[in-house]
């Protein structure tokens, strides 16, 4: 169910109770399936010109100016909401109270037809009806209540209408009422249900695409996708190039599971020390990525302190066994690398073989590209 675009949160408390999509559904989410009823405009204009041609054949039969107004309604109201539409990321309580107002407007056209007594109207505007409700339903399921208010709206009025000149029927019309609200909720259940489950596979999906499965931290791919984001809003990105530091002997001495506890052990202790600050990546085995906006090179320095710092603490494995390891940490900045991921990686790998090979225990700056490898500056440098 593609949603390429969201609305804000509704401002007035009956609007959001209409448009709730169910407090079980994930934060992320909501937006998506709150927008689905006005995810695309064809509905709306389609929906639009078949009661438009009902309305005036109806009209034209009747000899109606009240429908020939109903018609012009119609149209602008058609027009409010095309414009509507295209307010993303403001509140959605306009759309879907025009929604209502377009509910409302079908109700008034079925109410004048039915009165009217003319049978072939009436059976036009009921197979109409019946199939507007099922659009209704189709489109709208996503928002439970506010596509059950407008099925109600329309299929009551023809119901009470007609009660108006049989009343003899009411018995029959009232228990058809409720196994028809009954029907339609069902549907509308039934379809909401299959939508979060399409919508929730799509997010397992994507995150299993950009996500560690052992760290849960960015994989290299989410580095990417968020560096993408991140390029846009800070000028100032740094990227760190983290390798551990004596965590082969760790692994051959307290075995593999000991180790893949440790690798999570510092993807909480990095996640911990930057939070929302920057993005945290596990490249593989055991190195790490970190990107995020740090001015200057004083930022920098200490930034890459605090890292050494805080993976050098012993840790505590499986509650029995203490591992001490250290870390070399590159860095390069971003604006210093042609701006791409690839070419920061690359400038960080290289301050990072040159803190493995000259003692470990380090973080270095690369030096821009129009410098030479003794210009590099030495950021931090902490015990191993």
């Amino acid at each position: 169910m593609p949603v390429t675009s969201t609305y804000g949160e509704s401002r007035t408390s009956a609007i959001r109770w209409l448009s709730d999509v169910g407090a079980e559904v994930p934060l992320e989410l909501r937006a998506r399936l709150q927008a689905t009823p006005f995810a695309t405009k064809v509905p709306l204009v389609m929906g639009a010109i078949n009661s438009l041609t009902i309305t005036l054949v109806a009209a034209y039969r009747l000899n109606s100016s009240l429908l020939v107004g109903f018609a012009i309604l119609e149209c602008l109201l058609l027009a409010v909401r095309l414009r509507l539409t295209r307010r993303y990321d403001k509140p959605a309580d306009p759309l879907f109270a025009m929604g209502l107002v377009w509910a409302a407007l079908q109700a008034a056209t079925i109410w004048v037809i039915v009165l009217s007594g003319d049978l072939v109207s009436m059976i036009i505007v009921l197979g109409t009806s019946l199939a507007v409700i099922g659009g209704i339903v189709a489109r709208n399921f996503a928002t439970p209540r506010y596509a059950f208010a407008q099925v109600m709206i329309i299929d009551l009025t023809f119901k009470t209408a007609f009660l108006f000149s049989h009343p003899s029927f009411m018995p029959l019309i009232f228990v058809q009422a409720v196994l028809f609200a009954a029907y339609n909720l069902s549907i509308l259940k039934q379809h909401r249900q299959m939508a979060l489950k399409a919508l929730k596979a799509e997010i397992v999906s994507r995150e299993q695409a950009v996500i560690d499965p052992l760290t849960q931290l960015l994989n290299r791919r989410g580095l990417a996708e968020e560096a993408d984001r991140l390029a846009k809003k800070h000028p100032s990105l740094v990227l760190f190039y983290i390798d551990l530091d004596g965590f082969k002997n760790v692994n051959d001495r307290l075995g593999h599971a000991a180790g893949d506890s440790l690798l999570q052990e510092v993807g909480l202790r990095l996640k911990e020390l930057f939070g929302a600050q920057a993005a945290v990546s596990r490249l593989g085995g055991d190195e790490f990525l970190i990107l995020g906006s740090f001015v200057g090179d004083d930022e920098i320095r200490a930034c890459g302190a605090r890292i050494i710092h805080s993976l050098s603490v012993p840790y505590s494995i499986e509650g029995n066994s203490l591992a001490l390891i250290g870390a070399s940490v590159g860095a390069a900045k971003w604006s210093e690398c042609s701006g791409t991921l690839e070419s920061c990686m690359a400038a960080a790998d290289g301050a990072l073989y040159r803190v493995k090979s000259n003692g470990k225990g380090r973080a270095l700056l690369a030096a821009p590209s129009v410098r030479t490898d003794d210009e590099a500056r030495d950021t931090a440098s902490v015990a191993a």
